[in-house]
């Protein structure tokens, strides 16, 4: 696509909603992406609204979410040039304009980062302690009696998500660096415990 200049103006949560609006429903028909399939997308990275709010936002009769723009943007923008990736992100979230003006990438560009991209999901992970009474032992994602993988940003039972495959885990691990997985040790002489990604091993 060309490249394209956008000037970051003070916009109303009405402009921005519109905006946003067209910009998504521009993508969705070049991408030949219906309501129902950006749905599905976003119901394997834990949303549980549903395919009307998908027409809503297209509509521009609600705003996208804040905590769901990233996922869309994610899912919508892989084509799009940088500069209005920065435009929306910093119309929708003024006090980023400055961390924008001190870098030349958007950092949630995730064309560049492995990492987060959906269609590159690793084949595995594990954790081995390299002290205390169990270094030494390998540690695997765990499932709970319904199946589920497991993770939280704390221990408390308010905080921990199930997750129905690895590939929706391994998103929210991806996105969340403060975010713990629930790990077992193989020989099972242990119950799991919650273990952040910078310990873990991804097998690619």
């Amino acid at each position: 696509m060309t490249e394209t200049k956008m000037e970051l103006v003070e916009l109303g949560a009405d402009e921005i909603r519109e905006l946003e609006s067209a910009w998504m429903a521009e993508q969705m028909k070049c991408l030949g992406m219906s309501n129902s399939k950006l749905h599905e997308k976003l119901v394997a990275v834990g949303f549980n609204g549903r395919v009307n709010n998908i027409t809503m936002w297209k509509t521009a009769r609600t705003s996208i979410p804040h905590e769901w723009l990233p996922d869309v943007i994610r899912i919508l923008a892989s084509n799009e040039p940088e500069p209005l990736i920065v435009a929306m992100y910093s119309n929708r979230f003024p006090y980023l304009r400055p961390y924008f003006k001190k870098v030349e990438k958007v950092f949630l560009d995730m064309k560049s980062d492995s990492a987060q991209d959906p269609d590159n999901v690793p084949k595995g992970l594990y954790y081995i302690p390299k002290s205390g009474i169990h270094q030494g032992i390998r540690f695997l994602p765990h499932r709970n009696r319904k199946g589920f993988f497991q993770g939280g940003v704390s221990r408390f039972s308010k905080d921990i998500e199930e997750f129905e495959s690895f590939e929706a885990l391994w998103h929210r691990i991806s996105v969340d660096p403060e975010f713990k997985v629930r790990m077992a040790p193989e020989d099972k002489t242990t119950p799991p415990s919650l273990i952040r990604k910078d310990s873990l091993v991804i097998e690619w």
